[in-house]
């Protein structure tokens, strides 16, 4: 860092992850001072998006590799005081394990030209297996007719060949042409066939041209590894996928914030489950219902009857508070529903476990309903490029406001004073900064600080496939949550189009996401039977599943929740929790908010910065005018005079005023030039008005007369003071709310 660094700082945030982020820019907008850096050199921390590239840094980078180094003791003994002590940080994420990255397809020159070459010699061998016959049939009639029959074998030969030729088609037609030629060639000479017959056979070489055209089609469509790298700008692979409710709390806090004009979405277009080894699409808005046609009429009544009761359950809760205690299943068998109707509620609407409550599937089967029809037929959101941008959002935000950025910088220790209270920390670059508070994100906080008994695990797949789970030639965002064979948690599949700016077309991207507590298996192993259900593993076969093209799996450690030792980590030092297995990001919204209350009480959370548009600047001249009379033409000191003025002039008074309030909107607002020109103006009448002050009485009549016209100004002159009044409120107040850009 310069020299010229500050080193003070209200709030200092390690870590750029969503929940870090969002409570930088809430500090930042209230015009806290603060320090926000990353051990990274990228933006959003575990809640990255990588391309191709970035994710084999990022692999890298879980292993320890150009990791940062702590400062050394003889420069922080030099830092601190002698009543001061440190507690070292983390410097590198272990909470990454498991982490193996394949691919499922070959390269341009070894296996795809073998495969090629294996095809072309069965192709061969077909057409010299036919010559040796004709062989046999010349050698046993007489030559004469050995000769025809030489030619009607030689012509059927020629075009069985092409017939092969024909349905053996490969990706490189200029390969195969010439291995079957040659073959041809070589048979025709063993046989005894002239030169004329051999050149009939070598020009049947030549396929029609939409043979010619398809060929040329598959070999572009065909993937290959060094095709995939040549595309790795275009993907964008989260490590943590998301989705928004359209009607939850992170949207909300989009709009009031303002920080959604930075932000574009895709709805999720297709809910998905599987029913019986089968996929299918759940109906889940009014319109859905009554289109499905795999649901009965009965079973359509039933549904909706029930997802009417649940919109409002809350209203009525005699209805299930002999279910309080128990599963949200129970609650379902007791209003008679059928199978299909319960699963669709409980995996796709609910989206509960086994284990969860009546009262909190009952708050989620509403949230999911508030949340349809507010951006199309959907209840979900995703972002654009990733859940990455979301962080970064938010850090716009905060650096629009005066927050300070550093990344490949981190803190390596916490400094504590005697009373156990956090004076700062230690950067990786040894300076002592000073803060209030110190937010941090737990994987920055060693191990032995946390209540150990809160820990678990998320296995993690991403894939990147050829086609749809359903492929129906469209573009579909589709969401399957499948339940686990106990029941305990849901596993989570996000399918993302090239359309959501995932991948380049027509590949698409596979999220799998499922909360675990057992350490030791692979994620490959715990994902192993959704993976065969959905996708084809094998090269060889052919059943109309996706092929995993490439393939990254891995498993992280996550806590239910933040408990550390406070013995040792000071009570001015947040631990931030790292994403955990919620499909949504309500959670993060409402612990980042509660947070802020916390340290900053009666502030407000985001609020909506002022639209640049609306801002008005006054200079050196006008606050020194306003300063002095503290008042416009229609202050308590104006209106005091005009009591002791004559009744005609106070008439004329209090008209202008209904004039200028009652124009429009567009005719009483003026420019800053007519703000400053109306300013200097009543600069100089109140410089009148203190010299007529000063005067005998034998000029008051005059004085008034003076005031008088001061106060009947022309109409566009109390305009431009109108404006000038309701400017600032629309700086401050304006409602203007900007909602997410959706595709």
């Amino acid at each position: 860092m310069a020299d010229e660094f500050p080193t003070e700082f209200d709030v200092i945030v390690i870590g750029t992850g969503l929940s870090e982020s969002i409570l930088a820019a809430a500090f930042s907008r209230i015009g806290q001072k603060v320090l926000h850096i990353d051990r990274n050199g990228y933006y959003s921390g575990r809640w990255c998006s990588f391309n191709l590239q970035a994710v084999d840094s990022w692999i890298n980078q879980t292993k320890g590799e150009d990791a940062l180094k702590a400062t050394d003791a003889d420069t922080i003994k030099n830092l601190i005081s002698d009543e001061e002590s440190t507690i070292e940080l983390e410097l590198i994420d272990k909470s990454y394990s498991h982490t193996n990255v394949t691919f499922n397809i070959g390269d341009d020159k070894t296996d795809v030209e073998s495969d090629l070459k294996e095809k072309a010699s069965s192709e061969a061998d077909i057409i010299e297996s036919n010559e040796v016959k004709n062989n046999d049939s010349v050698a046993a009639n007489n030559s004469s007719v050995a000769s025809e029959q030489s030619k009607n074998d030689t012509k059927d030969t020629s075009q069985k060949v092409n017939t092969d030729i024909k349905d053996n088609v490969t990706a490189d037609v200029k390969d195969c042409t010439i291995d079957v030629k040659d073959s041809s060639t070589t048979g025709v000479k063993d046989s005894g066939l002239n030169s004329s017959d051999s050149k009939t056979i070598g020009e049947k070489k030549e396929l029609p041209e939409s043979v010619v055209d398809n060929d040329i089609k598959k070999k572009e469509e065909i993937w290959t590894k060094s095709r995939l790298l040549k595309e790795w700008r275009k993907f964008n692979l989260d490590l943590t996928p998301k989705l928004l409710y359209c009607g939850g709390s992170m949207v909300q806090l989009l709009i009031t914030s303002d920080i959604a004009k930075y932000c574009e979405f895709k709805t999720v277009t297709r809910m998905l489950t599987l029913l019986d080894g089968k996929l299918e699409k759940v109906p889940c808005s009014r319109a859905d219902v009554f289109n499905s046609k795999d649901v009965s009429m009965l079973e359509k009544r039933m549904l909706m009857k029930f997802l009417t009761s649940c919109a409002e359950y809350d209203k009525k809760p005699t209805e299930y508070e002999a279910f309080t205690d128990r599963p949200f299943t129970d609650y379902l068998e007791s209003k008679k529903l059928t199978k299909n109707i319960k699963h669709f509620v409980q995996h796709s609407i609910a989206m509960a476990t086994g284990e969860t409550l009546t009262p909190e599937g009952l708050a989620k089967t509403k949230k999911f309903l508030h949340s349809l029809g507010r951006y199309g037929n959907t209840a979900f959101l995703w972002p654009l490029y990733g859940c990455g941008e979301l962080p970064q959002g938010f850090c716009r935000m905060c650096a629009v406001f005066g927050g300070v950025y550093c990344l490949k910088m981190s803190a390596s220790h916490l400094v504590v004073d005697k009373d156990n209270k956090c004076t700062g920390v230690i950067s990786t670059d040894g300076k002592k900064l000073t803060a209030k508070y110190v937010i941090i994100e737990e994987s920055s906080v060693p191990f032995p600080l946390f209540n150990a008994s809160n820990k678990r695990y998320i296995s993690r797949a991403v894939l990147v496939t050829d086609k749809s789970i359903v492929h129906d030639g469209s573009q579909q965002l589709s969401l399957l949550q499948i339940p686990k064979s106990d029941g305990r948690y849901l596993t989570t599949v996000i399918e993302l189009p090239p359309s959501s700016m995932s991948s380049p077309s027509p590949l698409n991207v596979v999220h799998i996401t499922m909360e675990t507590e057992n350490e030791d298996t692979t994620p490959e192993l715990d994902l192993q039977d959704i993976v065969n259900t959905l996708f084809q593993t094998e090269p060889s076969q052919d059943d109309g599943k996706p092929v995993i093209m490439w393939s990254m799996f891995f498993k992280r450690e996550f806590y239910c929740d933040v408990s550390v030792d406070r013995t040792v980590v000071p009570e001015n030092v947040i631990v931030i929790p790292g994403p955990g297995p919620q499909l949504d990001l309500d959670i993060v919204v409402d612990q980042s908010r509660a947070i802020f209350e916390k340290l900053m009480p009666g502030e407000d959370f985001l609020p909506r910065p002022p639209n640049p548009e609306d801002i008005i600047y006054i200079d050196d001249a006008e606050k020194a005018v306003k300063d002095e009379s503290n008042k416009s033409d229609f202050t308590e000191s104006d209106q005091s005079e005009s009591t002791n003025k004559p009744n005609d002039q106070s008439e004329s008074d209090n008209s202008n005023f209904t004039e200028s309030i009652d124009k429009p909107k567009d005719q009483s607002q003026s420019n800053n030039s007519d703000t400053t020109e109306f300013k200097s103006d009543q600069s100089e009448t109140i410089d009148k008005q203190n010299d007529q002050s000063q005067s005998d009485n034998s000029n008051s009549k005059e004085s008034k007369s003076d005031q008088s016209e001061s106060i009947n100004k022309p109409n566009d002159q109390l305009q431009s003071d109108n404006s000038s009044h309701t400017g600032s409120p629309d700086q401050t107040g304006s409602t203007d709310k900007k909602e997410p850009k959706t595709e």
